[in-house]
């Protein structure tokens, strides 16, 4: 086997379209390879390898990196294996342990001493998902990996949803003191604000780069507590200018999906049921614009939000080295 960094777009979608071949259920999106791997997030570097069999490509994988920090979402050079792929072949679990190696000794010459699976930004997986694992979970614990971990996607067909009875009281509770907005050119400071503030790790950087996307920052939500932002949320549809991860699969439940989160409120607010109520009211609105499937991903607050219907679809392991 000859492994080699991929330089030309044809060597990347030949890479894909292997993907694409093994995992039909996860067959990716065209606006997602534009967006995710060939328009990274700043301060993100993204470098596909291939593993060849003469002229026959038979190994995948998107591997991202830093090097450098990240205001504070990151406090070390780290990477990610965003995707990986490797043709059903006979010495497929060696294939791959030699392709581990030659990732993690690239990595350690750009100073990286911290890999993952999935959880990148713009991110395809949050780690393995759990149809995956009979075929990669062991190979990687005994390649040093480490399940440090477990977080899931979440469903909900919304077309049979209405307000529970607290958001009404909510609402009478609170009258105009509280209001939803959607975020403009003109309000993504308070966002950003916001962020910085109360989420200044992953959620401030993805805005950060999200608002810079032309309609990007349309998808963001703000609830407002007395002209003070209290809460946010952002979600997406298959019609949203940037694609979020929580919409990544949404074609697999059929047509009108759409997806929601992050989600986060002031440390000051919280207790009120006011995530709870931002939720519910984007659920109608989505509802009201003709979206059926909505899609949670990448949590472990399964029961907080089966409090509104949602039930788990997609489980992920999720896993890492120190190198």
């Amino acid at each position: 086997m000859k492994y080699k960094i991929l330089t030309t777009r044809k060597e990347i979608y030949a890479g894909i379209n292997l993907w694409n071949t093994r995992y039909k259920e996860y067959k990716i999106n065209p606006l997602l390879i534009t967006q995710n791997i060939f328009s990274p997030f700043a301060g993100t570097n993204v470098v596909c390898w291939g593993g060849f069999k003469g002229n026959q490509l038979t190994a995948f994988v998107v591997l991202k990196y830093t090097e450098a920090l990240l205001s504070d979402y990151l406090t070390d050079h780290h990477a990610w294996v965003s995707l990986w792929v490797i043709s059903e072949i006979d010495d497929q679990e060696s294939v791959w342990r030699e392709l581990l190696l030659e990732l993690e000794t690239f990595l350690l010459s750009k100073g990286v001493r911290k890999v993952r699976i999935g959880g990148d930004p713009q991110s395809f997986f949050p780690g393995l998902p759990a149809e995956m694992s009979k075929e990669y979970l062991s190979l990687l614990i005994s390649s040093g990996y480490m399940e440090t971990g477990t977080v899931y996607d979440l469903y909900q067909n919304i077309s049979a949803f209405f307000l529970p009875d607290f958001v009404g009281e909510i609402d009478h509770a609170y009258q105009d003191q509280l209001r939803l907005e959607a975020v403009t050119k003109n309000s993504e400071q308070e966002l950003l604000n916001f962020l910085k503030t109360n989420f200044s790790g992953r959620w401030y950087y993805e805005a950060d780069n999200i608002r810079r996307i032309p309609g990007g920052i349309e998808d963001y939500w703000l609830l407002y507590y007395h002209n003070k932002v209290a809460a946010f949320a952002r979600v997406n549809t298959e019609d949203s200018a940037y694609y979020g991860p929580n919409i990544n699969w949404g074609a697999q439940f059929g047509p009108g999906f759409c997806g929601l989160g992050p989600l986060g409120v002031d440390r000051n607010y919280q207790g009120k049921r006011w995530g709870l109520y931002l939720i519910a009211k984007l659920i109608v609105y989505l509802k009201e614009q003709h979206y059926q499937h909505m899609i949670i991903d990448w949590t472990t607050l399964v029961g907080y939000y089966q409090k509104l219907g949602f039930e788990v679809c997609k489980k992920y392991t999720i896993l890492s080295k120190t190198l």
